[in-house]
């Protein structure tokens, strides 16, 4: 257990909550100046997430000092950055233990965390890579997202509530920003966050009916999107070109019309499906969404779908048609044969 002092400090940082990425010059999180720790190696300067791939991402933590390769510091000590991806809370993990003369390898893990009124509660997950800088007094780690439950991330989701703290045999050292009052920004995984009002609507023969398609872009990259329909016997349309630009920040939103035929049965359906084309993590990645209309009551006629079908009626009965070419043959055959 790790007893923790968490004080709000509604004081300054205001504006960094509306940018996405963090950077050394603009992290996610960052100390408060009246935090001070002297300026040592349990002083926290600020802390990133970056170089993310489709596999894993980086946090950088920047202190005012690391411990010297040989040092006679007797204290276990331990650098921590939190994060919480969905329903769950984690920290990365390095650990200085004390040897005779000088600190051992320095351990970096992942530990799952859990929040109470006194603290938290950790448990050690497994090792993860890392590394550190005494010359830089910075700690990296590569975290893999399949190690959060992460290994197929929606697109723009985000790692939240973020902070940084520093122990001492287990007594806390400092901090920047907290878990609770004063969370640093969040972090969001690359890629274009696509989701529809309503996949699934109902309409009557002859009715117009739209579906509203967000897009959001709220993590770092800049992206060119290739949009395309799959094809349909219904009328159907889009109200934005099939290339769309979409720079970090941006969020628009994408109309589709589907038309219903005047002459539609009740109970026929059409499935639209959009493609989303874009280079993600240096590759073209495809996404798709679809909507699904069905007609709740028809009109007079036999086109435009019908009996459940996503498709038109033809006009025969279905497996009826080698019957009537077998009979015709027979009637042919028949006549062929009274004439000799």
């Amino acid at each position: 257990m790790k007893y923790l002092i968490l004080i709000a400090f509604f004081l300054i940082f205001a504006s960094l909550h509306s940018v996405s990425a963090g950077t050394s010059s603009d992290p996610e999180i960052l100390d408060d100046p009246a935090q001070d720790h002297g300026g040592d190696s349990l002083d926290i300067d600020y802390a990133f997430f970056h170089n993310e791939t489709a596999d894993e991402f980086n946090i950088t933590l920047q202190m005012y000092e690391l411990p010297a390769p040989v040092s006679w510091q007797f204290n276990t000590i331990e650098y921590e950055v939190y994060f919480d991806y969905g329903n769950d809370s984690y920290a990365a993990v390095a650990v200085y233990e004390p040897g005779l003369v000088a600190f051992t390898p320095v351990n970096y893990e992942l530990r799952k965390v859990v929040y109470t009124s006194n603290g938290t509660n950790e448990t050690s997950m497994h090792s993860i890579d890392g590394d550190s800088s005494v010359n830089d007094a910075q700690i990296y780690w590569q975290v893999p997202k399949n190690a959060i439950g992460a290994t197929n991330p929606e697109m723009g989701t985000p790692l939240k509530l973020n902070w940084a703290a520093t122990y001492a045999d287990d007594n806390l050292e400092d901090y920047a920003n907290n878990h609770t009052d004063d969370p640093g920004r969040s972090y969001y995984f690359l890629g274009v966050k696509i989701t529809v009002d309503n996949a699934t609507k109902n309409g009557s023969a002859g009715d117009t009916v739209t579906y509203a398609f967000m897009l959001d872009n709220p993590g770092e990259g800049n992206y060119t999107l290739n949009i395309s329909m799959s094809t349909s016997e219904w009328e159907i349309s889009i109200d934005k070109a099939s290339i769309v630009v979409m720079n970090s920040g941006d969020s628009i939103t994408l109309t589709l019309t589907v038309n219903i035929p005047s002459n539609a049965k009740q109970g026929a359906f059409k499935g639209v499906i959009l493609t989303f084309k874009y280079m993600l993590y240096g590759e073209m990645k495809e996404f798709t969404a679809g909507t699904t209309t069905t007609v709740a009551s028809g009109g007079g006629g036999g086109g435009g779908g019908g009996g459940g079908k996503d498709d038109d009626d033809d006009g025969w009965l279905p497996g009826f048609e080698p019957f009537i070419l077998v009979g015709a043959m027979l009637v042919a055959l028949f006549l062929v044969t009274r004439r000799r």
